[in-house]
């Protein structure tokens, strides 16, 4: 079949990776590469070029069997990189930090100095969070009871929740502490509870430049700056409209965020627009830059992330100290990569910047996904969607696979099955 993934993010490029086995894939992409690359940076230094992405991906081995899966399909490398972290309040030391030992393979997460009073509560109620979240998540079940109102049953300290669980989260979910509270509980135990302490952290070798261009290698036509107009139903297929073009196909993969989908759909996805309606987003930014003013106040205390929280601002400032994640760039000056910076970063510093939007989940979100689920359901579907913020757990890449392949396989099964009947 002639097939269109609209949308060069991870889903995206999976989905169109998978599709190339059977049909003829057309990827469409509105930045002037694939989206997944769109914003990484090259850095000049000593008379070389080093490739930063942005923002940074990195891998936890327990939560992404899908995303390693792929990787390991087309031959994508991972290393093991150091992940520990600090917390610190804006303009104040350091409150609690942690290591990453290597042992036997294994990364051990241990308390780090300096052990303060906080640090030590901190530390006790960890300890205490890990031992209870199996036996919670087995009581929760399916419950969207949110993690606010989970925590304030859950009889653990202010310093260990609102000092190291809310923006520990607020930075893997990149959203707002207030959130992160209304996350199903459930959502975030288990993310806790797939391996994740001592499974160890990846990141791709060669970076997002080699993902994407291993993904895209099999693909029929990549058509990059391509700004999608409308999506339309057509007899036997979907017809894609763009400045300067249009074509049909019999299939169409939409991959962007569910935002942006709804606004090219026509009037005729009445019931797609409408599930999609159900997901938000919030905004974030990432800065690339060199202005030590955003990592902890004494450099002793650097971390490989550092997260800053202030009592004016809702959303903490992670600060990741690229020179101890990237081994290409361990001999340079520091090199830093924030996220929703607390302080802006003095403009000669600066190397790069971006915006983004990221999904939340809630009860809403929750409501869409089943309704797309439905849908995706119905015989003879000809349009479908995928991306992290349809996907179960939190939306990572690791959700955005594993939509992009449930949708694949879904459309494969639809093929063979019209080929059986003729």
């Amino acid at each position: 079949m002639e097939v269109a993934v609209v949308g060069g993010g991870i889903a995206g490029l999976s989905a169109a990776w998978r599709l190339s086995a059977h049909h003829r894939v057309t990827l469409l992409e509105r930045h002037a590469v694939a989206g997944m690359d769109a914003h990484s940076l090259d850095l000049e230094h000593d008379g070389r070029t080093t490739r930063i992405d942005v923002p940074l991906r990195v891998i936890y081995e327990g939560y992404y069997p899908t995303l390693i899966g792929l990787y390991q399909a087309v031959g994508v490398e991972l290393e093991r990189t150091n992940y520990a972290g600090s917390f610190s309040e804006l303009d104040g030391p350091v409150y609690y930090r942690y290591a990453n030992l290597i042992v036997g393979g294994r990364s051990v997460p241990l308390p780090a100095l300096p052990l303060g009073r906080a640090s030590l509560r901190i530390n006790r109620d960890l300890l205490r969070f890990f031992r209870m979240a199996p036996r919670a998540l087995e009581t929760l079940g399916e419950s969207e009871e949110p993690l606010g109102s989970w925590l304030g049953r859950a009889f653990l300290g202010t310093e260990f929740t609102e000092g190291f669980l809310i923006p520990t989260f607020a930075t893997v979910c990149t959203c707002s502490s207030a959130s992160v509270r209304s996350y199903p509980a459930r959502v975030i135990l288990e993310y806790l509870t797939r391996g994740l302490t001592f499974g160890g952290v990846r990141r791709v070798v060669m970076g997002t430049r080699e993902v994407v261009k291993r993904l895209t290698a099999p693909l029929a036509e990549v058509r990059c700056g391509v700004q999608v107009r409308s999506i339309r139903p057509d007899a036997d297929g979907v017809s894609i409209a763009w400045q300067g073009g249009e074509q049909r196909f019999d299939q169409v993969v939409v991959a962007t965020q569910a935002n942006q989908a709804s606004g090219m759909l026509d009037a005729a996805y009445r019931r797609e627009r409408d599930a999609l309606a159900r997901f938000a987003y919030e905004p974030s930014e990432v800065t690339v830059h060199t202005d030590a003013r955003l990592a902890p106040r004494e450099r002793r205390h650097w971390a490989p992330v550092n997260l800053v929280v202030s009592r004016e601002h809702d959303k903490p400032m992670a600060t990741i100290w690229m020179n101890r994640v990237q081994p290409s760039l361990r001999r340079l000056a520091p090199v830093f990569q924030t996220w929703n910076p607390i302080i802006a970063p003095h403009p000669d510093t600066v190397k790069a910047h971006a915006l983004f939007e990221r999904p939340l989940v809630n009860a809403a979100s929750l409501v869409g996904a089943r309704e797309m689920s439905l849908l995706h359901a119905q015989p003879d579907r000809r349009i479908w969607f995928c991306g992290s913020y349809l996907g179960p757990g939190i939306p990572l890449l690791e959700s955005a696979t594993a939509t992009a392949a449930r949708v694949v396989a879904a459309i494969d099964r639809q093929s063979v099955a019209s080929a059986n009947a003729a």
